[in-house]
């Protein structure tokens, strides 16, 4: 006697492990100005998550766990990338960038 059978796998389909948004508001300001950010993140599996900012051009400081401020220089029309960053307490990271335009005076 011949017993034959099919064995399958079906894959899974589960949201990553670890998700972050980054906004920014207002997008657009005038040089000199200031620029508020903030993040939302999600664990798949509801790890503590610390955050943290950081842009190409200005000064970024921490106003809260998930908000900070973007506070631009005074300097001619630019394009500033702010990325949010998220880590949970397994080391599991991610990022998200938004952008923040500088216009002329």
């Amino acid at each position: 006697m011949l017993l034959a059978f099919t064995l399958a796998f079906f894959a899974q389909t589960s949201p990553p492990a670890l998700v972050v948004t980054c906004a920014v508001n207002p997008s657009v300001v005038a040089p000199g100005g200031d620029v508020a950010i903030g993040a939302t993140g999600f664990s798949a599996e509801n790890r503590h998550m610390s955050y943290s900012f950081k842009a190409t051009s200005g000064r970024v400081s921490s106003t809260g766990a998930t908000t900070a401020t973007l506070h631009t220089a005074a300097d001619s029309p630019a394009t500033i990338t702010v990325t949010c960053n998220v880590v949970d307490d397994r080391g599991a990271e991610a990022s998200q960038t938004a952008t923040v335009t500088i216009q002329k005076p």
